[in-house]
């Protein structure tokens, strides 16, 4: 990194600085002016490929540890997401560059303070061999200066490294990981939809041609022939509109995670929940859990009271405060049960449905089903597989859901 005129800025007559020198130039180097006039310089862009070794074995908010390489390739994946958001967020971006702005200035006056206690230990040394005891007197209090100013450096970049200087950052992280992952599992059940919708369309449309061979006939009213068109083009416009709804989620979801909705990137099917791990999940240490990490209820226990009447209503504050919480989580784990009650639910009707559709398959095969019969059966097929595939889905939110309000996140 370029030094930004250090030695010009702290230095005065005759290469000696005095120890009231040294702790204003300190004080200067941190002033917000100064950060101000150097942040455009020093700003830098985490992009997926452009972080370190260290960066690459990053832990994102959702508990992925996900390579650069597979952050790279061109499928998002339901797992991906808190890591993207980590590297490309603009919002993420701007929060950590304030950070890494601080700690390249810190590390720069570090190696310069460095630099000075080095020299002062040279002059030191050549001061103790000509004997000039004034002077080997004066290095050797700058040596020490110099040695606590590093010291004082280096503990202001451990605490940089730590989670309170993360804070901001790692909470935005969380907010906007819970929001991709909605956001994800809602964009999936819309495409679900739209193929329903689409294939009931298909149904109208030949529903359509053969009111329209019956009218010819004189079989059916030209009444008939406009209901049926009518019903068919209005089944059209419903999967168009979900297919535009689809379309205006993928491009929410792409600019969340900070990646080009350019159609040169694909979304993998979002994963089954585990059942098991929701048999796992131990209510009352997770209530406690919430409770602790719950933003309102930190905020006041941090409060200070000043007198025993502040302290009285802090302490309802507080009570009420935790109880909603633990209520709140309750309520999330009920609807859990009740999402897992409606997956097993839904499964049956959907086995139910794919005999029924295998019989169909059979029957059109031995030429026993009209065309419109046979699509009726497949659009009916469809509809109770993805009634299927749309209830996992909202156990997935649900799950997700309640872990992340176990983790502080509403």
């Amino acid at each position: 990194m370029e030094r930004r005129g250090y030695n010009n800025r702290y230095r005065i007559s005759g290469g000696r600085l005095t120890a009231a020198a040294l702790a204003a130039g300190l004080c200067l180097l941190w002033t917000p002016a100064f950060a101000a006039e150097t942040d455009t310089e020093t700003k830098k862009s985490l992009q997926v490929g452009a972080a370190s070794e260290e960066e690459a074995e990053y832990e994102a908010v959702d508990g992925g540890i996900i390579s650069t390489e597979q952050l790279q390739d061109s499928v998002i994946e339901f797992q991906e997401l808190g890591s993207l958001i980590h590297y490309n967020n603009v919002s993420v971006q701007n929060t950590a560059s304030s950070v890494e702005n601080q700690k390249a200035q810190y590390s720069d006056a570090k190696e310069y303070l460095k630099e000075e206690m080095a020299s002062a230990s040279r002059k030191k040394r050549n001061a103790k061999d000509k004997g000039e005891a004034e002077d080997y007197a004066e290095y050797a209090s700058w040596q020490q200066s110099y040695s606590s100013a590093i010291e004082s450096y280096e503990n202001s970049l451990s605490k940089l490294e730590g989670y309170t200087s993360n804070k901001s950052r790692i909470s935005q992280e969380r907010q906007l990981t819970s929001a991709a992952q909605s956001l994800m599992i809602s964009c999936q059940t819309l495409q679900l939809q739209q193929e329903s919708a689409e294939a009931m369309a298909e149904v109208y449309r030949q529903r359509y041609e053969n009111t329209k061979s019956m009218e010819q006939a004189g079989l059916a009213t030209a009444r008939e022939l406009e209901t049926a068109y009518d019903t068919w083009q209005s089944m059209e416009m419903s999967a168009e509109s979900l297919k535009n709804t689809v379309e205006s989620s993928k491009s929410s979801l792409c600019l969340t995670l900070g990646i080009a909705n350019d159609g040169s990137v694909t979304f993998a099917a979002v994963p089954d929940t585990d059942a098991e791990k929701i048999d796992q999940i131990n209510l009352e240490e997770d209530i406690k859990k919430a409770v602790n990490n719950n933003p309102d209820v930190i905020s006041t226990r941090s409060e200070k009271s000043l007198s025993t009447a502040e302290d009285t209503v802090k302490s309802r504050t507080l009570e009420d405060l935790e109880g909603e919480a633990e209520q709140t989580i309750r309520e999330l784990y009920s609807d859990l049960l009740g999402a897992k009650a409606s997956v097993e639910a839904a499964g049956a009707g959907y086995e139910s449905a794919r005999l029924s559709w295998n019989n169909a398959q059979s029957k059109k095969n031995l030429g026993m089903l009209s065309n419109e019969e046979y699509l009726q059966a497949q659009a009916e097929y469809l509809q109770k597989k993805n009634s299927y595939e749309s209830a996992r889905l909202e156990l997935t939110q649900a799950y997700q859901t309640y872990w992340w309000a176990v983790k502080g996140v509403l």
